[in-house]
């Protein structure tokens, strides 16, 4: 809208010139005023050449920047398709899980079968139990779809969380197969006591290794994608809106899905060329993706790892609300009140008299 402005300017200011030109030329030549300029004073069309060769520029200038803003809608128009076709496999991607809910201690089914007992059972990896169960023998389990597949994960990261952490039993029941997967993990650093010698980021990336194991990598391919759909945005979005299609993105998210993509970029680093380490993260923090998560819902405690505060709030200008703009206005204004506060004579008249006990 801002371009059409002032290609309609431009228009108008050459308009007026034109007509000025037509109206009083004649007049000054016969004044005498365009006499050097003009050797013939019947020449009418040496009179007009200036105005001829201005609006030749004009068009020659116009021509050009109808082929600029041409090409730059073609990008645009073939980033919005490949943008939206990728949008659309990751809606599939995540229609497409499906994972069991755990069961809960006071749950009193007869069954012991957990998630990662039938995920290990279904995709046809060795079982670690001894006994071979297979799904008809069992009461069937509540399964989560789509998004609802991410809050039966996130229940499962946070138990096998807290009974590494605490030693003991949660509101919900691990099955065997992620109690054995979790020993394995943890039992070498046990002390005399039985206690975990580990500190507790060293301790939650552990967890995390029980957590994909005992899903069998579920989401692998899900983030995966994901990660592209985010990196080709990110670097091919047209100049100026890059924010606006990182908010489609955003918006895709459900409360839980926030929850397990905050985790899983902490833990699992998606290490290209020249990366030292994960570009994920410096892309969830460079486009603020983390805007919208229900912070209460986090539960390691910091022991999973830190974003930057960009990955939480808008801090470039632009890309704020209008929300967000006077709340950083109110907390410009209140350092300033209070720095005006701290040199005000009668705080410093106090403060000398303190000094020399006056």
């Amino acid at each position: 809208m801002r371009q059409a402005w002032q290609i309609i300017k431009i228009v108008f200011i050459s308009a007026v010139c034109f007509l000025f030109w037509v109206a009083f030329g004649p007049f000054l030549q016969e004044l005498g005023w365009l006499t050097p300029y003009v050797p013939e004073q019947g020449n009418l069309e040496s009179l007009f050449a200036p105005a001829a060769a201005l609006f030749s520029g004009l068009a020659a200038g116009f021509t050009v920047y109808a082929i600029i803003k041409q090409g730059n809608q073609f990008h645009r128009q073939q980033f919005e398709n490949n943008f939206f076709s990728l949008l659309s496999i990751h809606r599939d991607n995540r229609k497409s899980l499906s994972f069991p809910w755990l069961r809960k201690v006071s749950d009193t089914a007869s069954t012991t079968q957990g998630p990662s007992e039938f995920y290990l059972s279904t995709k046809g990896s060795q079982a670690r139990s001894s006994k071979k169960k297979t799904c008809a023998e069992k009461a069937p389990l509540k399964t989560g779809e789509g998004s609802d597949a991410f809050h039966a994960l996130y229940i499962l990261l946070k138990t096998i969380w807290e009974r590494a952490r605490d030693g003991k039993r949660s509101e919900y029941r691990l099955d065997q197969i992620s109690l054995d997967i979790l020993e394995e993990q943890i039992s070498q650093y046990r002390d005399g006591t039985g206690a975990v010698s580990l500190s507790k980021h060293r301790l939650f990336v552990r967890c995390y290794d029980v957590f994909r194991e005992s899903t069998n990598y579920l989401l692998y391919d899900y983030f995966r994608h994901l990660y592209h759909l985010i990196k080709y945005t990110h670097n091919n979005a047209p100049a100026g809106k890059c924010s606006d299609y990182m908010g489609i993105i955003r918006a895709q998210f459900a409360p839980y899905e926030y929850l397990i993509l905050y985790y899983h970029v902490l833990l699992f680093l998606y290490i290209e060329k020249d990366h030292n380490s994960s570009p994920f993260q410096g892309f969830i923090e460079d486009n603020c993706l983390l805007h919208n998560i229900q912070k209460d819902l986090r539960f390691d405690d910091g022991a999973a790892g830190e974003y930057k505060s960009s990955a939480f709030v808008h801090e470039k200008w632009e890309d704020m609300t209008l929300k967000e703009k006077w709340q950083l206005f109110k907390g410009w204004f209140s350092k300033k009140r209070e720095a005006w506060k701290q040199r005000s004579p009668d705080r410093i008249g106090a403060a000398y008299r303190d000094q020399y006990g006056l």
